[in-house]
């Protein structure tokens, strides 16, 4: 269509002929553009898949602990030690005036060890002395077990020193802590450890004081219990 102005006649192209003619002056050439391309629309950045997106805290707060889950299970376990057969454990007791022994015996025992510290574990209730009546005087009066139901021995594994050579022995000495009914005291174990082909063979024994773990001293026909007391622990042990 041609429209009039101040400039002279110009020429425009129509509307939707896909053509573009510029505006010029009547007299001079017209200048065509060829077809009309629609322009590209503005590309967006993709956005990373929504498991890539983490925001830069918690990388770094994510990274220590896959270091340590890889560092973890890529370690080896590691062992236990465990009661193999049936073990002896005794109490020992005298009695003055005069020369009353007396021994508290038992097969129960278990060991709890979580790769640093290792607690040795004994039911009171399983303790017998020989006589009935003592025993029931020793558990109900004296012991309580129906309250404190156990003696526990507890002490750091890196202080226990192992042979390494089947029929060798080691002696030594190491620091523990004796908790009888309800009272923790701490105590010096003297142990030998001999290695046999399938684990290792232990003797143990410390010293404690009865009336430190506030238990009463019993006192029949003229004879007093000594509150000064040891225990000793025979048995085969592996480390699985």
């Amino acid at each position: 269509m041609h429209e009039k102005g101040d400039g002279g006649r110009r020429l425009r192209g129509r509307n939707g002929t896909g053509l573009v003619v510029a505006d010029a002056p009547v007299g001079h050439r017209t200048a065509y553009a060829g077809p009309l391309r629609p322009s590209r629309p503005e590309s967006r950045p993709q956005s990373p898949s929504p498991r890539l997106q983490m925001n830069h805290p918690a990388r770094l707060l994510l990274a220590p602990l896959f270091g340590v889950a890889l560092a973890l299970s890529s370690s080896p376990a590691w062992a236990a030690f465990r009661v193999d057969g049936k073990p002896k454990v005794s109490f020992f007791a005298e009695g003055s005036p005069g020369a009353l022994d007396i021994e508290g015996k038992t097969t129960d025992l278990t060991l709890v060890d979580d790769g640093t510290t290792v607690k040795a574990i004994v039911k009171l209730d399983t303790v017998t002395t020989g006589i009935d009546l003592r025993d029931h005087h020793m558990k109900d009066k004296y012991l309580h077990v129906d309250q404190y139901p156990e003696a526990t021995l507890t002490f750091s594994r890196a202080d226990l020193q192992l042979p390494t050579e089947v029929g060798k022995s080691t002696k030594g000495e190491l620091a523990a802590t004796f908790h009888c009914h309800g009272v923790d005291e701490p105590v010096t174990v003297t142990y030998t450890i001999k290695k046999s082909k399938t684990g290792y063979a232990v003797d143990a024994s410390f010293h404690y004081n009865a009336a430190a773990h506030d238990i009463d001293i019993p006192s029949y026909l003229g004879i007093t219990v000594s509150p000064e007391q040891h225990a000793r622990a025979r048995f085969n042990m592996i480390d699985e």
